[in-house]
C-alpha cells in the first residue's frame, strides 16, 4: 500500500510537472518577448577597440567607433580641442602635447578613450599662416599660405572649405576647420574660419547692428500690433537663433568723420532689439569712435544677446552722453522673454561670450562702465580696459571698471582675467558697482587699477596666443589674420 500510494503520487506529480514545465515555459516565452526590447537594446552598442591612444603631434589618424545597429549615428568631440580635435567623419589631429578624452556619442550610449599627443620626433615648422578667414558673402572667397614648393595637405573638415593642390583654400560652409600642411620644409598647422559675413569698412559695421535691431510685430500679452516705431517686441526662439550671423573684421575701421548711430537707443528693457551674432575681429582693430551726444544710453553694441564678441580692439572710443554710459554693450544679457505657441512670454536662457578684448575708452559723464551699465549673465575672459575721464577729471558716481547694476536673478555670471586701469589717482571704479546678485558672478584674476604695474602683472595670465604686451607695458592683442 505504501509503495502503491506513493506510485500515485509519483503518477500524480508528471503532470504537474509537465504543467508546471509547459507553464515555465510560456513564463521564459514572455520573458523572452519582454525581453525582445531588452535584447534590441543590448544589441545596441558603441565602443572603441582601445582604451588609450598614443600619437605625435601633427599626426591624425581616423578612429571609427564600433557601433551597433552600423547604421545608427554617431558624432565625435574632445574634450581638449587645443590638444587635438576630431573630424565628423572620425579623423583625429594632433596639435599639440597633452592628453585629451575622444568621445562617441549616439542616441543610446558614447564610448570614449584617452589620447596622449607626444612631441613629435622630427618638428620644423613652417613659415605661413596661422589662422585663415574666409566668408560666405563674396569678400573673402580665397586664401593663399605663402608657401613655395610642393605640399601635402590635410583637411580636417572638408566641408567647411577646401584646397587646391596650388594651396588655395575657398569656402564652402560656415564653420571652423584645421589644415595640416607637410612638405621637405616642415609641417605647419593652420586653422580656418568660415563666416557668414566679412566687415571691411565703418558701413559694414554699421549695417551689422543695424541688421539686428530685429523685433516681433504683436504684443503677445494683449494680441494688439505694434507701431512701426515702438522698441519693444518679444520673438521666439527660433526668430532669435535664425536672426544668428557669424562676422569677421577683414581690417581695421577707421570712424573718423562717420557718426556711429544704429536704429534703436536702447535702455534695460530686456525685450528689446539686440545683437544675436557672433564677431570673430581676428585681432583687428575699431577705432576713433565719438557717439552724438543726442544718444542717451551710449555703448558700441546696443545689447548683446546670446552673442560671441572676440580677438577684437576698441582703440579711442569717445563717449560724449551725460547718461549712462557703458563701454563695450548697455545691456548684456544671458536670456530672454521668447514668444511661446500660446501668445505668451516665457523666460528662456542663452549664452553670452565676450574674450580677447581689448577697449581703450574716454568719458565725459560720470557714470561710466568698462563693459556695461547692466548685465544679466555671462562669461567675460582675457579682457583689458583703459578707461579715462574727459580733461582727466576724476570718476564719480557710481562708475565701475566692468559692471554697473549686478541684476544676475540666478543667471551665472563668470569673469576671468579681466583688467580694468585707470590713469589717474581719484576715485577708483571698482569691478562692479553694485552686487545685488553678486554671489553669481565668479571672479578669477579680475582687477581694477590705477598701477600700470599691476596691469602688467595680471596680464601675465592672457594667452599669449592672442596678447602680447605693447611698448607701455599694457596687454596688446595680436592679429590673427
Amino acid at each position: 500500500m505504501v509503495n502503491k500510494h506513493r506510485n500515485t503520487i509519483l503518477f500524480l506529480a508528471i503532470p504537474l510537472l509537465v504543467l508546471a514545465g509547459c507553464q515555465t515555459g510560456k513564463k521564459g516565452q514572455q520573458s523572452s518577448e519582454g525581453n525582445s526590447f531588452s535584447s534590441v537594446q543590448a544589441a545596441q552598442k558603441i565602443s572603441f577597440a582601445f582604451e588609450t591612444l598614443q600619437l605625435e603631434q601633427f599626426e591624425t589618424k581616423v578612429v571609427l567607433a564600433s557601433v551597433t545597429p552600423s547604421e545608427s549615428k554617431v558624432s565625435y568631440s574632445s574634450s581638449n580641442t587645443n590638444v587635438a580635435t576630431i573630424s565628423p567623419t572620425g579623423k583625429i589631429l594632433a596639435k599639440s602635447v597633452g592628453n585629451t578624452s575622444i568621445k562617441a556619442n549616439t542616441s543610446f550610449g558614447e564610448a570614449s578613450f584617452v589620447l596622449e599627443v607626444v612631441a613629435p620626433k622630427e618638428n620644423k615648422p613652417l613659415n605661413c599662416k596661422k589662422n585663415v578667414y574666409l566668408s560666405l558673402d563674396g569678400k573673402l572667397q580665397e586664401a593663399r599660405l605663402g608657401l613655395e614648393g610642393t605640399y601635402e595637405y590635410s583637411l580636417m573638415d572638408e566641408a567647411v572649405a577646401k584646397i587646391d593642390n596650388t594651396g588655395k583654400i575657398t569656402p564652402v560652409a560656415k564653420g571652423e576647420t584645421d589644415l595640416l600642411i607637410k612638405g621637405e620644409g616642415g609641417i605647419a598647422l593652420t586653422h580656418i574660419k568660415v563666416a557668414d559675413i566679412a566687415l571691411t569698412n565703418p558701413s559694414d559695421w554699421l549695417e551689422m547692428l543695424n541688421a539686428h535691431s530685429i523685433k516681433a510685430k504683436t504684443n503677445p500679452e494683449t494680441g494688439v500690433a505694434y507701431d512701426s516705431n515702438d522698441p519693444r517686441g518679444y520673438l521666439t526662439r527660433q526668430e532669435i537663433l535664425s536672426a544668428k550671423k557669424s562676422y569677421i573684421l577683414a581690417k581695421d575701421l577707421d570712424f573718423t568723420g562717420t557718426p556711429y548711430l544704429y536704429k534703436s537707443d536702447f535702455s534695460t528693457d530686456c525685450n528689446r532689439g539686440a545683437f544675436w551674432s557672433d564677431i570673430d575681429g581676428a585681432g583687428h582693430t575699431v577705432k576713433n569712435v565719438k557717439f552724438d551726444a543726442s544718444m542717451t544710453r551710449q555703448a558700441l553694441f546696443p545689447v548683446l544677446l546670446n552673442a560671441t564678441v572676440e580677438n577684437l580692439a576698441f582703440e579711442k572710443i569717445t563717449y560724449n552722453g551725460a547718461d549712462i554710459n557703458g563701454g563695450l554693450a548697455v545691456t548684456i544679457l544671458s536670456h530672454h522673454n521668447d514668444l511661446q505657441p500660446d501668445g505668451k512670454s516665457a523666460l528662456s536662457t542663452y549664452s553670452t561670450i565676450v574674450r580677447n578684448v581689448s577697449l581703450n575708452l574716454t568719458f565725459s559723464s560720470q557714470y561710466a562702465y568698462g563693459l556695461a551699465p547692466y548685465y544679466y549673465g555671462g562669461r567675460f575672459s582675457n579682457v583689458f580696459i583703459q578707461m579715462k575721464q574727459k580733461d582727466d577729471l576724476p570718476f564719480l558716481g557710481k562708475s565701475a571698471g566692468l559692471f554697473g547694476d549686478d541684476w544676475l536673478w540666478g543667471f551665472p555670471a563668470s569673469a576671468s582675467n579681466c583688467i580694468a586701469y585707470v590713469n589717474n589717482e581719484s576715485e577708483l571704479p571698482d569691478v562692479a558697482a553694485e552686487n545685488y546678485g553678486g554671489q553669481h558672478l565668479l571672479r578669477d584674476n579680475v582687477v581694477s587699477s590705477t598701477s600700470k604695474m599691476e596691469c602688467l602683472y595680471a596680464a601675465q595670465s592672457f594667452p599669449s596666443e592672442y596678447w602680447s604686451v605693447s611698448g607701455d607695458h599694457f596687454p596688446l592683442l595680436k592679429q590673427q589674420g
